[in-house]
């Protein structure tokens, strides 16, 4: 073939692979992952990454070079490692919550199955996202993060208070004695978590808990535990103040709370809050937002 230049024959020179880095870098971009929703890849990345490796051994620099970005792009949406992991933590939690919100919502009719349903559900949060669910249980994210991240902060609370919102509803229709509910619903994370993360690494295959059994075996616990939050002649409950737990107007609305479902002594709520509460007398390390 005839160069236009030289009038000469010429061989075209082949180009050079990419590397995987620079060609997952270019991928990215084609699918249209602009500023707006990098984060979110970068976020899923890094739970790719969780799969093999730890959080401790994760870095923004190892995210951008699988994510294929320059080594300054994850730092446009995340300050540090500790803001990229309460993402991911934020992320988790709010899949934990559409889980609540679902079990809710098709059990409406039959309060007691709602119970066993929303037990049902976190542990469904927890083997279909292990990567979440470990660093949520985990001590990767220190406790400062919860109040330093608003996004983890309230998706925490909605997770949460959906399992509120279950608890009113089992003493409304008398399966559950009267008590703080907050009270009742910590008793209940606390159970069922147990259950969640001992089955989810496999801690109890030995006694029969295994992928044929776990619901039957879910369900045991949960009527146990059911039995033992039925009304009683007996007032049980002791001063309880529930860890610090500032609920906004929005959250509240979302999971059909009002101020009537709770004690004042019980449970502090704001309306509104701007700025950010100052938590420094709780975590004197934080700079709330």
């Amino acid at each position: 073939m005839m160069s236009q230049a030289g009038g000469k024959n010429q061989k075209k020179t082949p180009k050079k692979a990419l590397p995987a880095e620079s060609a997952a870098g270019l991928n990215l971009k084609s699918r249209g992952h602009h500023h707006g929703d990098l984060k979110q890849a970068l976020v899923r990345v890094a739970v790719d990454y969780l799969k093999e490796g730890t959080a401790n051994d994760l870095s923004l620099r190892e995210l951008a070079r699988r994510a294929g970005v320059s080594q300054a792009a994850p730092y446009r949406h995340f300050t540090d490692k500790d803001q990229l992991l309460a993402a991911i933590a934020a992320d988790g939690y709010g899949k934990l919550g559409d889980f609540m919100s679902e079990a809710l919502a098709q059990t409406s009719e039959n309060i007691e199955e709602q119970f066993h349903r929303s037990a049902l559900s976190y542990l469904r949060m927890a083997t279909d996202y292990p990567e979440h669910f470990k660093l949520m249980s985990g001590s990767a994210i220190p406790q400062e993060s919860f109040f330093l991240y608003p996004q983890l902060y309230l998706a925490a609370q909605r997770a949460f208070f959906g399992l509120v919102r279950m608890i009113l509803n089992c003493q409304k229709a008398g399966l559950i004695g009267a008590g703080c509910p907050v009270r009742r619903a910590f008793h209940c994370w606390c159970t069922v978590h147990g259950f969640a993360a001992l089955y989810s690494l496999g801690r109890i295959a030995w006694l029969g808990v295994d992928a044929s059994h776990y619901q039957a075996a879910l369900r045991g616990l949960t009527s146990d535990l059911l039995r033992a939050l039925q009304p009683s002649d007996q007032d049980l409950s002791v001063p309880f103040s529930p860890i610090l737990t500032p609920m906004p107007r929005s959250v509240m609305e979302e999971v059909g709370l009002t101020r009537e479902d709770f004690l004042p002594k019980d449970i502090v709520i704001f309306d509104d809050r701007e700025p950010w509460p100052d938590l420094s007398a709780f975590f004197p390390s934080a700079d709330p937002v």
